[in-house]
């Protein structure tokens, strides 16, 4: 992930916000060898967190890239579920590989909207 030592520090200095993401990550860590039924899991963790940055979207440049992310995750379920019964090697890894792309795009702007609600909720304390 590329958050910038502003994300950082604040998270250091807030452990309770750091707790929360924490928890959110633990659903969307998959092992490398990862099936399509663990795929599966990860992209509705990951669709969890597309409906958290939807509903906190502070702008339409938001809200157009959550929705994206949503019909690319609704893709990648399809092609998952297609492969749970019967897929080749490469025909998993090749999803997997796409999962493993979009989820660290998600990851990265989930972590950021969550610090950035943070303080926002600190502010109006």
């Amino acid at each position: 992930m590329t958050l910038g030592p502003m994300i950082l520090k604040y998270l250091k200095n807030h452990p309770e916000i750091w707790q929360d993401i924490v928890d959110a990550l633990k659903k969307v860590i998959v092992r490398r060898a990862a099936d399509p039924g663990e795929l599966l899991k990860t992209i509705a963790a990951l669709r969890e967190q597309v409906v958290y940055l939807l509903d906190s979207a502070d702008d339409d440049g938001e809200v157009v890239q959550a929705e994206a992310w949503s019909r690319r995750l609704d893709h990648l379920e399809r092609v998952a579920k297609l492969l749970v019964n019967e897929a080749s090697k490469h025909e998993v890894k090749e999803l997997r590989e796409q999962v493993f792309a979009l989820r660290k795009e998600i990851i990265e702007a989930f972590v950021i909207e969550q610090v950035e609600d943070a303080a926002e909720r600190r502010s109006l304390k």
